[in-house]
């Protein structure tokens, strides 16, 4: 192929991918029962990538956006640790997502050692794709997401701090297979 052809070649799929970004962007966050056809992001802890996708078929994952520097996030490090102890034997996966770009991996990362959350924790700072996907817009944000990849509830853990508690009511609905009642709070943060 000569070199005019491989320019054109290039100016096409760049043009094809600014068309499909800009459909998506447009398009606006997933609604609940879409498929989370989330992108391949870093694994802070292990530097190396994970892709969602690879929890289909098996796991049941809680996405939990957070930030250190979120009085918020802090006061529910508790309820994430909740998570795990009650819902990791029942085939339930906790990954924390980093999305904000003040922060550095070693403080979000400091954070969760010092609470003892041992969680895979995505990079979503550079340009905060799943944030955007989800339609994350504070922290914390949890999300769950089922067997299928279907997007099953997104918000906040609680109704500001107390009951109902709507990400451990949404995991019981998806493990029993019975529809989530509450799919979609406003979360705070």
């Amino acid at each position: 192929m000569n070199r005019r052809a491989l320019l054109g070649l290039a100016v096409g799929l760049t043009g094809a991918l600014a068309l499909g970004l800009n459909a998506a962007a447009k398009r606006g966050p997933l609604k609940i029962g879409e498929v989370v056809k989330a992108p391949v992001l870093r694994n802070i802890v292990t530097n190396k990538p994970l892709d969602l996708a690879s929890f289909k078929g098996k796991k049941v994952v809680v996405g939990i956006f957070m930030q250190k520097n979120c009085g918020t996030t802090w006061k529910y490090y508790g309820k994430m640790g909740e998570i795990i102890k009650n819902y990791k034997a029942k085939g339930v996966e906790v990954v924390g997502i980093h999305s904000s770009s003040g922060e550095t991996d070693d403080m979000m990362l400091s954070d969760l050692q010092a609470k003892n959350l041992n969680i895979p924790l995505l990079d979503d700072k550079k340009d905060q794709s799943l944030l955007k996907l989800v339609g994350a817009n504070c922290s914390p944000t949890f999300v769950v997401i089922d067997k299928e990849s279907k997007l099953r509830y997104t918000g906040s853990y609680d109704k500001f701090g107390s009951a109902p508690n709507y990400v451990p009511d949404a995991l019981d609905a998806v493990l029993a297979g019975t529809p989530v009642k509450t799919a979609q709070t406003r979360a705070f943060g």
